[in-house]
């Protein structure tokens, strides 16, 4: 079924006001979609709101609930997925009556309105951030032309400053390495997924979303069968891919669990716990390139990129072909299995770059960049 949907919200418009102090408070429009976009701006709107500033959002699909959960009502929304329901947003006439200082994006895949206020806050010369969440996100919004892009690691703005030439970079950390150091102290938690995997000598964590995850639960199946101890899986799949079809026209959840329903119980499902605490109590975690496995490698847990050719072909699509190598492997962050192989041999690896490399997402850094542009 194909749903139009035409939304137009009107906001009297405001010009720049003064505090008691008279420094110039702003308004700040934030546009996101996607679980990470979302675990990147809300932070950030926080700490805008807190100082004083208005803060106006626009949200849909998975981010909607989660700004609601934060106690933000947005002025737009639209909580399904666009791909399924389409809708129409009249952007120029929004940001008219919005008249935001600022417009922060984040990048969501496949992205939408992200990219759509993007491009018109550039044209309307408003200035425009962008918050990645993934490496080389950001290049998703254009033709846009940021102002100001708000990067996770030193990697990523080298593949940003390749983008947009000349572009204002701020480095301000990865908030799965936040989550996941968080989890470590998710007593609850980590004592459900223990005794749901009681009977195991080892768990290994497969974190997975889109059409190359079946050729990742294939070669983690393999590796099982080759492996050391009695091995059990948890797999946590990305909510937003499992009702996705691969070329085949088969629904991906459906794919998935026909794979591992051969394996049994040495297959543990634990949708009551959170992920970044499944990811913390397991002994080791799997993925083909998601940005769970930085959490991972920066709290010592050994950390495996399952680099199949699907993985690759992905990895390639879904960057625009910036990324020749997964970033966790590039940066030593990260083993590499492209074979089925002995899980038990990586039990105990660290990852010496990965407290460098990685560092938790601090707003606050990203507040004071932002403060810059409306000083």
């Amino acid at each position: 079924v194909t749903v139009d949907i035409f939304v137009y919200i009107c906001i009297i418009s405001t010009e720049h006001c003064l505090d008691e102090e008279g420094r110039v408070m702003a308004k700040v429009l934030f546009v996101s979609k996607d679980i990470g976009g979302a675990s990147m701006t809300i932070p950030l709107a926080k700490q805008v709101q807190s100082h004083g500033h208005e803060v106006v959002v626009i949200a849909e699909h998975l981010a909607v609930k989660r700004f609601e959960e934060s106690g933000f009502k947005p002025y737009i929304s639209h909580p399904v997925d666009f791909q399924a329901y389409p809708f129409v947003v009249d952007v120029k006439g929004a940001l008219d009556d919005t008249h935001p200082d600022v417009v922060v994006v984040s990048a969501g895949f496949p992205i939408n309105l992200e990219q759509l206020f993007a491009v018109s806050a550039s044209q309307m010369n408003i200035k425009l951030v962008c918050i990645e969440d993934y490496w080389a996100v950001s290049r998703k919004i254009k033709p846009a032309t940021p102002t100001l892009i708000l990067s996770i690691d030193s990697y990523g703005k080298k593949l940003i400053q390749g983008l947009y030439p000349g572009v204002q970079v701020e480095i301000v950390g990865h908030h799965e390495v936040v989550a996941i150091e968080q989890a470590r102290h998710d007593v609850s938690g980590l004592e459900i997924l223990s005794h749901k995997t009681r009977g195991f000598d080892f768990t290994c964590t497969l974190i997975g979303g889109g059409e190359q995850t079946t050729s990742q639960i294939k070669l983690l199946l393999g590796c099982m069968k080759k492996s050391s101890g009695r091995w059990c899986i948890v797999p946590r799949f990305h909510p937003k891919t499992l009702q996705w079809k691969d070329t085949q026209g088969r629904v991906l959840e459906d794919v998935w669990n026909e794979l591992l329903k051969p394996f049994g119980d040495c297959v543990v499902y634990v949708p009551e716990v959170k992920t970044e605490t499944v990811v913390a109590g397991a002994h080791i975690v799997a993925s083909g390139f998601s940005t769970l496995m930085c959490g991972a490698a920066y709290i010592g847990k050994p950390t495996l990129c399952l680099k199949t050719q699907e993985t690759m072909e992905d990895l390639h699509f879904q960057s625009g072909g910036i990324l020749k190598e997964v970033p966790a492997v590039a940066l030593q962050c990260a083993d590499v299995v492209e074979e089925p192989t002995d899980l038990s041999k990586f039990l105990g690896n660290t990852y010496p770059r990965a407290k460098e490399e990685f560092k938790p997402y601090d707003p606050m850094i990203a507040y004071r960049a932002i403060k810059e542009l409306v000083s």
